[in-house]
């Protein structure tokens, strides 16, 4: 009963917390740099040098290193998809360390009000030198990125401001560099081909290619370059840049979730204006819907923008996941367009995260907008009407493969050995739904179009509903024997939503999780109901040795129930608060394992 990758622990649970099944849950491939980890620790040694210039080495002739050292260049040449940009950052070891280590967890989700306004950020701006391409820069601000799908403190995504300590400084237009480690894609390619649809479909999208990134001379892998949506960018794409940007995170326009909008520009001016009024919008009568709408939203481009995310299957953006999105209030008319933002969960099944279901591949339509126009027959015949056009003329397999086998063979050729043999399956895998997502796609419009017949969500938003306390024992290696009763002891007791929780018998297995960057822990309990619960723990290797692991943004740690007749793995809390302590700890083979633990459980409030 050993829980599958991603089943029942990291990403998808920590947002769901309730409902995560192993019967539905998709897989998460993880890109395991074993190079980083290894080599991990140079990167904090107080003696390591400035970082190596970005030569070219045999082999790599693609790599980028040179650009135009005059003050003014175009700053496209920063996004050749033909060529990696090479990055390299030198900064003092143990604010490197401190910046790898930061994180969230899902105590962002804690508390009945935690939509009430936008999600606080846990990263540190801090100082370090870089140079882009070979253009030496002066010192730049940097920090990490990313919520909960992309954390790691081996492969940290990065931001780097480039005017925030030397004011004006700049590479042509851009002031910001992103940096995304694709944690959740080891195709590396997802995200630059789905910024290519969205371009193709006429929505104003980021500009994006692939980035070599070092940090005090460790080579820190491949990395994902994404421009910034900034005022560089609102000004490529619109007469005017003065507008307000909005970025949503878990954000929709109902008064539940508005809060969760973060203002992105003109700061100085808070206004919720535009925002309100969609909110407001979002809620007339059919007969009203499209005048009131149109007031305060360009839905033409809203209707391209939901067609192109329908067409990626962008499971985690506006549409699918009411999130990884921004909205740009054009001074133009005062209206609003939609952004795609974070699209690295495309060109794959979309999955509901919320809801623990496959979605259908002709329809998402959880965000209220995109609700409220397919169940309307006007927006949705509009709806139908572009994304056969999107399809038909913008989504081109083709053009989209070629594109994607460049950049594999790109990025493929640097990576380490231990990851070739993922990216290569992960490639396979974006190749084949590219394939087929059009036909599958028309097969569904053709049958009539998918019902929508899921709720308007309710509040993520978590509560405490219980806590559990107990002591373990087993050896190392355990965990690949699938045989946790058989293979360890541990007992726990404590209460889930006010039953009291009292094993009769226990068992403990450890070992490394099934990508093999972290160490595992699986102790079931046998119930007075003949069920099966079981505590599946998860940490970085590193972190796995004697002493208190206080739970935190690196730590997995989920109560499941086990449906032994079907092999089903349900989700019922997590623990986001409390202490594993490890007697005895060890990645040896046979090691002995021991410890005991005292932590609190949470899960969606059912209010």
């Amino acid at each position: 009963m050993k829980p599958r990758a991603g089943a029942t622990s990291g990403a998808l649970c920590l947002w769901a917390l309730v409902g995560c099944e192993a019967t539905s849950t998709r897989p998460r491939d993880v890109q395991v740099d074993a190079a980083v980890v290894a080599h991990l620790d140079a990167a904090t040694r107080a003696d390591v040098g400035p970082p190596p210039r970005a030569d070219a080495t045999p082999g790599e002739s693609d790599v980028l290193s040179s650009i135009d050292a005059a003050p003014a260049f175009d700053d496209d040449a920063l996004f050749d998809t033909s060529r990696l940009l090479e990055v390299s950052i030198e900064m003092d070891p143990a604010e490197w360390n401190a910046l790898r280590r930061e994180g969230r967890d899902g105590l962002d989700l804690r508390g009945l009000d935690c939509l009430d306004a936008p999600f606080d950020s846990p990263y540190t701006w801090r100082t370090a030198r870089a140079e882009v391409a070979g253009r030496p820069l002066g010192q730049v601000g940097i920090r990490k990125k990313g919520f909960f799908g992309s954390l790691s403190d081996t492969k940290p995504s990065l931001l780097l401001d480039l005017d925030r300590v030397v004011e004006g400084q700049s590479l042509g237009d851009l002031s910001r560099l992103t940096l995304n480690n694709s944690d959740q894609d080891p195709s590396l390619a997802r995200t630059c081909l789905a910024y290519d649809v969205f371009r193709r479909a006429g929505v104003p999208a980021p500009r994006c290619s692939h980035a070599r990134v070092r940090l005090n001379g460790l080579d820190l892998g491949v990395y994902v370059h994404v421009e910034s949506v900034r005022k560089s960018f609102l000004r490529r794409h619109f007469d005017d840049d003065e507008g307000t940007l909005y970025e949503g995170t878990l954000s929709d326009f109902t008064p539940a979730w508005r809060g969760t909008f973060e203002q992105k520009t003109n700061e100085d001016m808070p206004s919720t204006a535009v925002l309100d009024a969609l909110t407001t919008a979002a809620q007339v009568e059919d007969a009203r819907l499209f005048e009131a709408l149109e007031a305060v939203l360009d839905v033409d481009a809203f209707l391209s923008f939901w067609a192109a995310e329908v067409a990626v299957a962008h499971w985690d953006g506006y549409a699918g996941n009411t999130n990884n999105f921004f909205v740009y209030v054009d001074p133009s008319d005062g209206r609003a367009r939609f952004l795609p933002w974070g699209v690295d969960g495309t060109f794959q099944t979309p999955y509901l995260l919320f809801e623990g279901e496959v979605a259908p591949a002709s329809a998402l339509a959880t965000g209220i907008i995109a609700r409220r126009l397919y169940l309307h027959p006007e927006g949705r015949a509009r709806f139908v009407a572009r994304l056969r056009d999107v399809v038909g003329a913008v989504f081109d397999a083709e053009a989209l493969i070629g594109r994607l086998d460049a950049d594999a063979a790109l990025v493929g050729g640097v990576l380490p050995d231990a990851a070739r043999e993922v990216h290569a399956r992960s490639v396979d895998e974006v190749r084949a739904f590219i394939q087929s997502q059009p036909a599958r796609i028309s097969r569904e419009l053709d049958a009539g179009g998918a019902t929508w017949r899921w709720p308007l969500r309710g509040s993520p938003c978590l509560e405490q509903v219980g806590a559990l306390s107990g002591v373990f024992e087993t050896t190392w290696g355990t965990l690949a024997r699938n045989a946790p009763f058989e293979t360890g002891t541990s007992s726990a007791q404590g209460t889930l939503r006010g039953a009291a929780l009292r094993s009769l018998s226990g068992g403990a297995a450890a070992g490394y999780s099934d990508d093999l960057s972290q160490s595992a822990l699986v102790l079931p309990w046998s119930l007075p109901n003949d069920e099966i619960v079981f505590a599946y723990v998860a940490m970085p290797n590193a972190r796995f040795a004697s002493g208190p692991v206080t739970l935190g943004p690196s730590i997995d740690c989920s109560l499941n129930r086990y449906d032994v007749a079907t092999g089903a793995v349900t989700g019922l809390a997590a623990c986001l608060d409390g202490v594993v302590t490890l007697y005895e700890a060890g990645v040896a083979p046979g090691a002995r394992i021991a410890g005991d633990f005292e932590v609190g459980l949470w899960a969606r409030s059912s209010r």
